[in-house]
């Protein structure tokens, strides 16, 4: 399908902004788009802070380690051991280390699971928002080419209608035409200034959209640097709907994000359960020195050490509610995997239908187009052997340029229909597109269909 037809975009001459023209080809559109991305970089600090989250679990496994520094001076009276209340007078000095490991086992190890879990929802998540953002700025960029071309039929379409009320006008003039003729003209005339503008606001539209994806200039007016469109067939049109559906199951960004959450809600609902009926364990040694200075003597420093163990537990109304929290996150992740599962589906057979209507309506289009070439050229034979009026040339041209706008927006509704049918299917990259220079996984997927 790629290469075999074209559609001339044409070149209009009022620009839709007064500002500089800055033109701008598919490829650049595509990478810019997340190369230099607000969104994208919200994702990559989400994607930062899973990692630091995963890191503090794995390292509540760990036991930690706590120096310390202890000066007492003390002077006036203390309890002794048996209690009563005896003279003192000293200072003490005691560096001590302690290495403690206090933790619900069962809740750490899940909450490290879970953890795990999300760093790689937002990994899928980071990876999804690039492939959006090209989809985005791919499909942007049609329609800034087909703005284009419209802008430039409206033009068209005003020139012959400027030379239609001339010719009416003189026929008035000279007594072979009538007056209503000239009003018709005039009439059509200024229906046809009346498209032009709306088809110079509809390209300012597209630009400032595609602007604001690329984080561009919007007062910038853009332009699609290529001469005329060509079709761009991305998927094997052979490929069953079955096997497409299981395609995009297995290369979703976004599925793989939402089953990746309900893993890590599973694993939450686990590390609450811990929490209310696993035990809390406590141990520690500490090891260190001490040596105190009295009036009535200095003593060295001596080394002191101790060990604890202990358990415990938390039965309470408090670790009870965290569970029933945890299970009905458990179960807003499942309906949210479900609803992207139904989405995912939708979206495939919507887009692969659109692709082949629009395939099927190709070829009709570019025979009316030939068909509307051929009539030009008889009507403008006859005109020259004097069998035929300047006005039916005109209305030949009229149609022959309302043909090559219907195949610039049938070329567009195909290529756009491949292309959401790719990000459908969760393959989009620029290896897909056909840009990027080194293949990805994702890519080779889409380069085999």
């Amino acid at each position: 399908m790629e290469g075999a037809l074209s559609a001339e975009l044409g070149n209009p001459t009022a620009p839709p902004i007064e500002s500089e023209w800055l033109p701008i080809d598919f490829a650049t559109a595509v990478r810019v788009a997340s190369a230099d991305s607000i969104e994208v970089e919200r994702a990559r600090l989400r994607l930062t802070a899973a990692e630091g989250e995963y890191e503090s679990r794995v390292g509540a496994l760990l036991p930690g380690l706590s120096p310390a520094l202890l000066l007492e001076d003390v002077s006036g009276r203390v309890r002794g051991i048996e209690g009563p209340l005896l003279a003192a007078d000293f200072t003490s000095f005691a560096p001590t280390l302690l290495l403690r490991w206090a933790l619900n086992p069962g809740q750490a190890l899940y909450e490290r699971v879970a953890a795990r879990r999300r760093l790689e929802a937002s990994e899928h998540v980071e990876r999804a928002t690039r492939q959006e953002l090209q989809q985005r700025s791919a499909l942007q960029y049609y329609d800034l080419a087909l703005a284009r071309g419209r802008t430039a039929a409206a033009e068209r379409a005003l020139r012959e209608s400027q030379e239609l009320l001339r010719m009416a006008t003189v026929r008035q003039r000279t007594g072979t035409g009538l007056e209503a003729d000239v009003a018709l003209a005039q009439s059509q005339l200024a229906r046809r200034e009346q498209e032009l503008v709306l088809a110079v606001d509809a390209w300012h539209q597209a630009s400032i959209a595609l602007a604001i994806t690329l984080r561009l200039d919007p007062a910038v007016a853009l332009t699609p640097s290529e001469a005329a469109l060509e079709p761009r067939t991305l998927v094997d049109e052979q490929i069953g709907l079955r096997e497409l559906l299981e395609l995009a199951l297995l290369w979703r960004e976004d599925l793989a994000a939402a089953r990746a959450l309900l893993g890590a809600a599973e694993a939450d609902r686990k590390a609450q359960r811990w929490n209310l009926l696993g035990p809390r364990v406590d141990l520690g040694y500490q090891a260190g020195t001490i040596r105190s200075d009295t009036a009535l003597g200095d003593f060295p420093a001596s080394t002191q050490r101790r060990a604890t163990a202990g358990a415990s537990f938390n039965w309470s109304l408090s670790a009870t509610g965290e569970l029933q929290i945890a299970r009905a996150t458990k179960e807003l992740a499942q309906l949210e995997l479900a609803q992207r599962f139904e989405l995912a589906r939708a979206q495939v057979i919507g887009a692969r239908a659109a692709s082949t209507s629009a395939k099927q309506i190709l070829p009709i289009v570019e025979r009316r187009l030939r068909a509307a070439q051929e009539r030009l050229r008889l009507v403008q034979s006859g005109l020259r052997a004097g069998t035929a009026l300047a006005l039916e040339v005109l209305q030949a041209e009229e149609a022959l340029d309302q043909a090559r706008l219907e195949l610039n927006e049938a070329v567009a509704r195909y290529n756009t229909a491949q292309i959401e049918l790719v990000g459908a299917l969760g393959v989009l990259d620029e290896e897909a597109l056909g840009l990027a220079p080194t293949p990805s996984p994702s890519a080779q997927h889409a380069a085999a269909l």
